[in-house]
């Protein structure tokens, strides 16, 4: 090479890199500001870090936050949400002029503040923990709610099975179990832990894999969901039931007169032999530091990957296009150490969905296309970005989950076609086996493996 050129591309190299520098230090992703209420959950904003989302909106006076978990599939494999918070205070601060609300995307928090009162949320980065801290300047009556709408066993219909694995093979008398809840003088605790036969069984049994079931992997079976709510400084109240959107639910209240009050909520999803369980941190002494940690993570997170505007531009289009930017990649990073991956149909950002359509009167847990069910030509779409902005670590849990169904992909195979290949198929399970639905009823004296349905069965392209 001559010495010319390579020395011009080693200015130019230099160059770009005190350029890089120089960006780096300088980005802020945009913030997202809101100067109104909402008129109900679906114009709820996305907050979130660990492998938390939270969806948080302030309707007629309330801030309400539904909380959900990577990992929460219950026994139908439906992903269910943890709950909803809802707060209540006196003197209704959030119905002056100077509404705002606020997503700060550099340090992964939202705010919400009106008259005197600020109240801050996020999830701490390093431990599934969430904070919601509310600071006023004088002391006010202050209440807060736990809502479940799993406080009793729900049947679900034909209709609402998009949400789990059953779809439009759905058995007679399919149920979403109640949670447990217990409630506590300053706190509560709420499990759902799964029973030992669940979608997993029905799917094995349906595609003739009875003969080595006890093989297979199952992440199912005995699965433990639950959070530990802490209070501080509210106290217990009592219960009361009520409905929003067209869902019942039973509320757990606290309360408390100060000037201050935080809550915060501990989540985990594992199976009882801790397989799932995530290298967490120590949890934070305090909200001040959790705050300070997961506030620096994200200040570097932001550093990966970014597309900068010139201040000066004023093209709408471009605005939007690198805010979208910026929150599509937010909400793939509120998930960054889950177990599992953000799923393609709504990650962990869902809301009631007759909101959406009418005749859909389901609870906050339905989604269409599944919960634990991977469509996998659009799973791939979330993921294949991580390899040009840098975020290999938020990859993992995508090539993680196919490494845990190795396994059942070739057991599969072996009992199948014989032989020591692994078979991933679209339309495919977290546990590795074709959805039981789509892959069709199996026909006498037909190749088992292969799927009976028109979109899927000759398609082997998505491993």
């Amino acid at each position: 090479m001559p010495k010319k050129l390579f020395s011009a591309i080693a200015l130019s190299l230099i160059s770009l890199n005190i350029v890089a520098q120089e960006l780096s230090k300088a980005y802020t992703p945009p913030e997202v500001v809101w100067t109104t209420q909402s008129a109900n959950s679906s114009e709820s904003m996305p907050c979130g870090g660990h492998d938390i989302g939270l969806n948080v909106w302030v309707e007629n006076g309330e801030l309400l936050v539904y909380m959900s978990q990577s990992g929460w599939f219950d026994e139908n494999n439906t992903l269910l949400k943890a709950g909803r918070l809802r707060f209540t205070f006196a003197d209704d601060p959030f119905s002056a002029t100077n509404f705002r609300q606020v997503l700060s995307l550099a340090d992964g928090s939202l705010s919400v503040c009106g008259a005197d009162l600020r109240v801050r949320i996020w999830a701490d980065v390093f431990t599934p923990t969430i904070y919601v801290q509310a600071t006023g300047k004088k002391s006010r009556k202050i209440s807060m709610s736990y809502e479940s709408w799993r406080h009793h066993d729900r049947l679900v219909s034909k209709a609402e099975c998009q949400q789990c694995s059953y779809k439009w093979v759905i058995p007679k008398e399919c149920t979403t179990f109640a949670d447990s809840i217990c409630p506590l003088k300053n706190g509560l605790k709420f499990s759902h832990i799964n029973r030992e036969k669940t979608v997993f069984d029905f799917t094995v049994a349906r595609e003739g894999l009875d003969s080595v079931r006890t093989k297979l992997y199952n992440p199912l079976g005995g699965r433990i969901m639950k959070g530990h709510l802490d209070c501080g400084n509210m106290h217990f109240i009592g219960t009361t039931d009520g409905k929003y959107a067209s869902t019942d639910f039973r509320a757990w209240t606290y309360t408390t007169t100060d000037k201050q009050a935080t809550i915060s909520v501990s989540l985990s999803a594992d199976m009882p032999d801790g397989s799932e369980h995530s290298t967490d941190l120590p949890p934070a002494k305090n909200a001040k530091q959790s705050a300070r940690r997961s506030a620096q993570w994200w200040h570097a997170f932001w550093q990966r990957s970014y597309i900068a505007l010139d201040e000066a531009c004023t093209n709408d289009t471009a605005r939007m296009v690198v805010r979208n930017y910026a929150l599509m990649r937010y909400m793939i990073g509120c998930n960054a150490f889950g177990a599992w991956p953000t799923k393609f149909n709504g990650g962990l950002f869902t809301f009631d969905p007759v909101y959406i359509r009418s005749d859909m009167p389901f609870t906050p847990d339905y989604r269409r296309w599944g919960g634990g069910t991977m469509t996998a030509q659009n799973q791939r779409l979330v993921y294949w970005p991580a390899v040009r902005t840098a975020d290999l670590d938020i990859l993992r849990q995508q090539l993680d989950t196919y490494l845990r169904m190795l396994p059942n992909a070739m057991l599969r195979t072996r009992c199948y076609w014989g032989h020591t290949g692994a078979s991933f198929t679209e339309q495919i399970e977290n546990f590795g086996l074709p959805n039981p639905a789509e892959n069709g009823k199996p026909r006498f004296g037909s190749d088992l493996g292969v799927e009976r349905n028109a979109w899927l069965e000759y398609l082997w392209d998505t491993s």
